[in-house]
């Protein structure tokens, strides 16, 4: 929540550097998931965030990601919330019931159509957001050059 509010806050008042670190966080989580759907098994990525990050801080990230470009002045679409209720799903699976999704996905090496189609749409969301997060910054920059 904390990183939340931060953010949409600093967005507001034209702060490049979370604007930066957003862009930077949505390339990274595209590079991270587009190989999975070219690869017929779990490839190095997935494995490691499974195995060596806090899955509430990753998942967390993801869905907080989707509320900061659509509740703030980044202005992307609120049908890119959509995000936050499978990761939201993915936190409680795993804290209530003991349920990682990853764990069953890393077991079984391999992905079924259902987790294709969704890291299909789960990509294409953070591509959009990325997108939304580029055009604010420019917007700001110009706007801060015009100012000068």
């Amino acid at each position: 929540a904390a990183i939340t509010k931060v953010s949409i806050d600093g967005l507001y008042v034209g702060n490049t550097s979370v604007s930066l670190f957003w862009i930077i966080y949505e390339s990274y989580i595209v590079f991270d998931h587009f190989p999975f759907l070219f690869a017929n098994n779990v490839y190095k990525s997935p494995r490691f965030n499974y195995e060596n990050l806090s899955l509430i801080f990753f998942w967390g990230l993801e869905a907080v990601a989707s509320i900061v470009a659509t509740q703030s002045v980044v202005g992307a679409p609120n049908i890119l919330l959509y995000n936050t209720a499978p990761h939201s799903l993915f936190i409680f699976a795993n804290c209530v019931r003991g349920a990682a999704t990853s764990s069953a996905f890393v077991a079984e090496n391999e992905k079924s159509g259902w987790i294709f189609s969704q890291v299909i749409v789960n990509t294409t969301i953070h591509c959009m957001q990325l997108w939304y997060h580029i055009k604010y910054l420019h917007h700001v920059v110009n706007e801060n050059d015009d100012s000068s």
